[in-house]
């Protein structure tokens, strides 16, 4: 096509005959004589411009303008371990219209229906895809209602797919398995979920929640140690540190209690104390002690209803770091007082007394 023409047939006329340009399947022709005025871009070529995917219109808004980067429509959606068939399938419209926009009639309408119905049983015909599907739908709600990342639920699916391709899953619970591959998933990207809190976004009732939170806690016992025993390596853990820092968002404490309780969740890093305990427990222990040491002590009863746990848990966690490692205070008087403010009272005696365990409890 010489220079004139192509000016032509940017201004929407052929170059030949002057007649209407018209587009027909992604290329630009003379409505008139035929001429193919402008027509998409070949694969190579699109590559070769950092495009990927099939065929498609020239023009950025699909009428085929000169210059413009090409829009390339793809006939699928990306493959996602999301889906028990990876995504790589093909789905009948709910839609009663056909492909012009006009209304089905009633005897094709139900036709439609009873395709759908039989191509769905089809897409899923064993009881192990069946079962699959079922469980990635319970990972993508349980990641939805806890607004957990994409990246979370696609690990969780990856987790499951490795768990039933070593073991036979058949008659587990389905919520159990969801949970737990999502707490695995949770504990390999540091996000900080208990499984009750996993449970409680897809049960109705507390009841339900607290039945499938021990469901889920003995498949995820299960899970880490048949995924985790030829490997030879233990389930991935979860710092103290980020139980700490969830804690203190959901209470309020100050910010000075939440790093010296860091600090303390440092010191004590790499000891054995706590193994087999609750790391909600070893958090709000930490922090409890932190806002005595500081001068702000908190109700037992507000650090237990922001941490998850019971109160009893908290005092035995706290004997448990006080008995365990040395923690000293040093308390400095008041500005405006001297140095014997403050009662005669030393910084050994302070500390017994604040903490309650007597004069060789620190």
């Amino acid at each position: 096509m010489t220079r004139a023409a192509s000016a032509t047939a940017a201004r929407g006329r052929c170059g030949a005959c002057k007649s209407a340009l018209v587009s027909d399947s992604g290329e630009v022709v003379c409505s008139k004589c035929g001429i193919v005025a402008e027509y998409p871009l070949p694969s190579f070529a699109l590559e070769r411009h950092g495009n990927s995917g099939g065929s498609g219109s020239s023009g950025d808004d699909g009428g085929g303008r000169a210059g413009a980067k090409p829009v390339i429509p793809r006939a699928s959606g990306r493959t996602t371990v999301l889906q028990h068939d990876m995504g790589v399938t093909t789905d009948i419209s709910p839609d009663q219209t056909d492909y012009t926009g006009r209304r089905l009639a009633p005897e094709t309408a139900s036709q439609m229906n009873r395709l759908r119905k039989s191509h769905k049983h089809i897409r899923s015909g064993a009881s192990k895809d069946r079962r699959l599907a079922d469980v990635l739908a319970s990972i993508r709600g349980i990641c939805d209602a806890a607004s957990l990342t994409d990246s979370v639920s696609r690990t969780a699916a990856i987790e499951y797919r490795r768990m039933a391709k070593r073991v036979n899953l058949k008659g587990t619970s389905v919520v159990g398995m969801a949970a737990a591959s999502v707490y695995t998933a949770c504990k390999k990207h540091g996000a900080v979920r208990s499984i009750e809190e996993l449970c409680r976004g897809v049960c109705s009732s507390d009841d339900e929640a607290a039945k499938k939170s021990r469901l889920a806690g003995r498949c995820y016992r299960n899970m880490a140690m048949e995924m985790n025993s030829e490997a030879g390596k233990s389930a991935p853990t979860t710092p103290v540190s980020l139980y700490i820092s969830k804690t203190v968002n959901v209470s309020g404490v100050d910010v000075r209690v939440e790093r010296l309780a860091l600090q303390l969740a440092e010191m004590g890093a790499g000891s054995e104390d706590f193994s087999g305990k609750m790391p909600h427990g070893v958090a709000a222990a930490y922090l409890y002690i932190a806002a005595i040491l500081l001068g702000q002590p908190m109700a037992q009863r507000d650090i237990a209803g922001a941490s998850g746990v019971a109160e009893v848990t908290i005092r035995s966690r706290c004997r448990e770091v006080i008995e365990g490692r040395q923690v000293r205070a040093v308390l400095e008087p008041a500005p405006g007082r001297g140095q014997g403010g403050g009662g005669g009272r030393g910084p050994a005696s302070a500390q017994s007394s604040l903490f309650g365990f007597g004069a060789g409890g620190s």
